[in-house]
């Protein structure tokens, strides 16, 4: 059942949701699969192969009584002057060839050794080891130097990493750092990298490995997507035939059913970037067979709303021989049903936090008035009301979902619809003396029968429920029209076809409407902006359902009203 349904049927209001929610596809829950994937695997084998580091160099921390500090402090000058040389050679300053040795040394020795140990507190610092490998070759002046780097110490250092029983995160780490190695690093607006060639066949060849553990796996497709979007957007010195046949082979059947044992978390993810890389290839492929994948992908109602957004965009990247055979109208229409489902589940869920308020509202209306019997003669007035289970002050949240950004660019994905009020413990409130009793158990006090206004929906649910309409708009948004894009998307693709400039606009204006508000802290007005946001979000939803053709309305809805029957169950409901 929806979460709103939910909050409505504890409120005792009886209406059915107009809608069933969009599967929302959160990236909170795939970093909990992930730590529970990574947990798991720490359980079952906690004898992780590490990689020794140079004890010449070794500066970690020491915890044994009677170290010798002379010695620590001669490590640490050893290991500042190693660095500075290592760093004169990428610079071009010192000869690589002289100080080959001593270069070698300090990468297979110390620097990726570090990002191959087991403790939590040697990996607490794995990202930071990562990133300094890249602002070292980012800053190099020495191709060759960059190109030994890479080539001859890094790619085999982190390849074995990547394949053998090192602790997952090592494992992890690896994938991403084989992903993002260029024998020529890019230079913002200037030069574009020049990805490591042997790097894209190995990425693939992981992908595709059953044998190993889907963290590997999935990990790799971030590096695939990287490799699809260099390529992408070049105009010569393009992938052969052969190698954008490979990625395709590859990565085509992710679109399809999940393999046996694959979780619904990983599937979801897998799709999400397969759309991204082949998005970026903008190749629909031979006889179409890419952009008939990807077209599934946004038709099929089972999948997350994000995944099928994903899918949107990659689609209007596509290049089609024959601008007939693009089918833009059909996916726009697509894209315009996901962005009503996404305005009307919004309605609702602020409609249900509100409903969900007033029915605590009520229990503490009627606490109020019961907590204490006027007494008489100073007799002893009865006891306090004994509060229900459980039941905590309003608008606490029992979990919010990951939001997106600023309103400018809203995040990766968007945040999950947060529970009913929040939980507290029970208790008995104290006996009424005299003129009547004190405050009920639900931890609110004051007078007999007074009543405190908590009718009022509290700022961050509005705002988790703005941030993730706005960022659904944003995704299809980029689908009409790639952001940065000159020409492209289903705009440009679908130009023979009316609607789908008119569903262009009409998304315009849902995520105008959505906006409101969003520029503003401590000086909301949330009833006034409230107000805005249900009537500019509605009448941008009734302007898109106008334009879903009656053949496109979901199965039970009359396109014409937006009306859908309930039915209960979600796609994939957080």
């Amino acid at each position: 059942m929806p979460i709103g349904a939910r909050v409505l049927a504890l409120s005792k209001d009886r209406e059915n949701l107009r809608r069933k929610r969009i599967g929302w596809f959160l990236l909170a829950a795939a970093c909990g699969w992930w730590l529970a994937m990574v947990s798991g695997a720490v359980g079952q084998d906690p004898a992780f192969k590490v990689m020794p580091v140079n004890p010449d160099f070794d500066t970690r921390p020491s915890t044994e009584e009677g170290r010798d500090r002379r010695l620590e402090q001669e490590r640490k000058q050893r290991y500042s002057e190693r660095m500075r040389l290592v760093n004169e050679v990428l610079a071009g300053r010192a000869s690589l060839d002289e100080n080959r040795a001593a270069f070698d040394q300090w990468f297979q020795e110390v620097a990726f050794p570090m990002m191959a140990q087991a403790t939590d507190a040697e990996l607490s610092t794995i990202s930071e080891s990562r990133e300094q490998l890249f602002k070292q070759i980012n800053a190099a002046a020495d191709p060759a130097a960059v190109t030994h780097l890479v080539r001859d110490l890094a790619f085999p250092t982190f390849r074995d990493i990547a394949q053998e029983d090192y602790h997952p995160a090592a494992r992890v780490n690896a994938v991403a750092i084989v992903s993002r190695l260029d024998i020529r690093p890019g230079k913002q607006r200037e030069v574009a990298p020049e990805p490591l060639p042997e790097a894209l066949p190995l990425l693939l060849q992981w992908y595709q490995d059953g044998t190993l553990p889907e963290y590997v796996r999935v990990s790799s497709l971030y590096g695939i997507e990287r490799h699809c979007a260099i390529d992408g957007q070049r105009t010569d010195g393009r992938w052969d035939e052969a190698l954008r046949l490979q990625v395709f082979a590859a990565l085509l059947p992710a679109l399809g059913a999940a393999p046996e044992g694959r979780s619904a978390e990983v599937d979801y993810w897998s799709k999400r970037l397969a759309c991204r890389a082949l998005g970026g290839q903008r190749e629909s492929g031979n006889n179409g067979e890419v952009a008939t994948a990807i077209k599934g992908v946004v038709l099929d109602g089972t999948l997350p709303a994000m995944v099928r957004c994903e899918a949107a965009i990659a689609y209007g990247k596509m290049r089609f021989a024959d601008p007939a055979q693009a089918q833009a109208r059909d996916v726009a229409i697509e894209v315009a049903k996901l962005a009503a489902e996404a305005a009307r589940d919004e309605l609702d869920y602020v409609t249900a936090q509100e409903a969900d308020l007033k029915w605590v509202e009520s229990f503490r209306t009627f606490a109020g008035s019961s907590s204490g019997m006027m007494g008489s003669g100073g007799m002893m007035g009865s006891g306090g009301m004994m509060g229900p289970s459980g039941a905590g002050g309003p608008g606490m949240p029992s979990s919010a979902g990951g939001g997106g950004g600023s309103a400018s660019l809203p995040g990766g994905g968007p945040g999950a619809p947060g529970g009913p009020a929040g939980m507290g413990p029970s208790g008995m409130g104290p006996s009424g003396m005299g003129s009547g009793g004190m405050g009920s158990s639900f931890g609110f006090s004051g007078p007999r029968g007074a009543v405190q206004e908590s009718t009022r929906l509290p700022v961050w649910r509005f705002r988790l429920s703005q941030r993730r309409l706005m960022t659904v708009a944003y995704y299809l948004q980029n689908a009409m029209k790639p952001e940065g894009a000159p020409n492209g998307g289903l705009l440009a693709l679908g130009a023979s076809a009316p609607e789908v400039a008119e569903i262009g606009k009409a998304l315009d204006a849902l995520m105008k409407a959505a906006e409101v508000g969003a520029d503003k802290k401590d000086e909301l007005d949330l009833n006034e902006t409230l107000k805005t946001y249900r009537t500019g979000v509605a009448s941008a939803a009734d302007a898109i359902e106008k334009l879903i053709p009656a053949e496109a309305a979901p199965e039970g809805t009359d396109p014409a009203s937006g009306e859908a029957a309930p039915t209960g169950t979600d796609v994939f409901d957080m």
